[in-house]
């Protein structure tokens, strides 16, 4: 793990890891939070996937909104070059009128430590682990916030490791034609 912080500033800390790149997500972010001299209250855990670009200021979002929930739900925007220009118009007329602030996706999703210890963590769900995880944070009583600042691009690729992943969806949902047209 490495400490980030901002020379000359009274800046949160940050460290990064890649505890849950792939693999076991629970064993691995359990090993980085023991490795963390710092009360798990004062831990925030900022979860993005592989295939996810996140803007300069995603993190800056995370920490402010940890200083009042325990739980932040980002939003996300698949990149446009994975969808054809038409299923990209329709993602977006659709988004505007469905999808509010406040959907869980993994891919933009911050949870403090402790509430992520309370909730269990991650489960070893092959799909969906990022809304369970909500579902059990919320049943815990933790404070769940959520915003559009620091929104993420994220791969809306075809070709899935998961079968009903977001990729998926997006394809399902908004492409036109035969499975195999392009979207």
């Amino acid at each position: 793990m490495r400490r980030r912080s901002t020379p000359g500033r009274r800046a949160p800390r940050f460290w990064s890891s890649h505890a849950a790149a792939s693999g076991a997500p629970l064993r691995r972010i359990a090993h980085a939070l023991a490795s963390v001299a710092t009360p798990a209250e004062r831990v925030w855990i900022a979860s993005t996937d592989a295939d996810t670009v996140v803007p300069r200021d995603w993190l800056a979002a995370h920490v402010e909104h940890a200083r009042w929930h325990d739980v932040l739900l980002g939003t996300v925007r698949p990149d446009p070059a994975d969808l054809s220009p038409g299923a990209y118009a329709r993602w977006r007329d659709i988004r505007a009128r469905e999808e509010s602030i406040g959907s869980i996706h993994g891919a933009n999703l911050g949870v403090r430590a402790s509430a992520y210890l309370a909730a269990g963590g991650f489960g070893s769900e092959p799909l969906h682990e990022d809304v369970l995880l909500v579902e059990r944070l919320r049943a815990c009583g933790a404070r769940i916030g959520a915003t559009d600042r620091g929104e993420v691009v994220t791969s809306g690729r075809r070709d899935n490791r998961v079968e009903g992943g977001y990729g998926r969806y997006l394809h399902a949902r908004f492409s036109t034609g035969t499975a195999s047209s392009p979207v």
